[in-house]
Formats: structure tokens, sequence, C-alpha cells
């Protein structure tokens, strides 16, 4: 499917990365704390297309890495609720929000 090219690439740059995180080239920690937003926001969008290509290709590993990364996100967000900034360290002050930003935080 030639129309997937560029879905296939950004799904293999985040398998391969879960290979790295799978085999200890990327700690696990780190790769978490980094990505793990973008890792968990693709793997939600490619879920459906995982899937389907799982079946499509009789194949239930394509992309697992990528799952096995999103599941480490998962476990990641559940043990460590809201935020993982450093407890005991204050904040950096943050300037007043921009109008636009204000009214939808309202």
């Amino acid at each position: 499917m030639p129309e997937l090219a560029r879905a296939r690439k950004v799904a293999n740059y985040f398998d391969t990365l879960g290979a790295f995180v799978k085999v200890g080239v990327i700690d696990p920690g780190l790769a978490v704390d980094l990505w793990g937003d973008h890792i968990m926001r693709a793997f939600e969008a490619f879920a459906p297309l995982i899937a389907n290509a799982r079946v499509a290709y009789r194949s239930p590993a394509i992309w697992e890495n990528f799952e096995y990364l999103a599941v480490l996100c998962e476990d990641f967000d559940k043990a460590h609720p809201g935020a993982n900034y450093p407890s005991g360290v204050r904040r950096a002050p943050m300037p007043e929000l921009w109008p636009q930003v204000r009214s939808r935080s309202q």
C-alpha cells in the first residue's frame, strides 16, 4: 500500500526506538521521560493500522517494539500521575499567559 508509506516510516521510527530501549541501548526511563507523550499519542493514532497490518500480513510481531514502548509509557504515567517533576525542587517562575491561552484555560 504505497499510500501508507509515510505512516510506515513513522511507525518504523518508533519501532526502532522501542528495540533500542528493549536491548538496553537507550535507558527506558530516559526514553519515556523525553518522548513519552509523543509515543503514546502516536501509538493511539497508529493502533488501528497496527492491528490491521498484523492480521493482513499474518504477523503478530509487526511493530511490536512500538507497542512495547507504548506500554512502558502507560505504566510510567500510572506510576507518576500528573507529572514527574522532581519533588522538593522549586519550579521556575512563569510569565503571564497569552490572552488566547488564558481564555481557553478558564
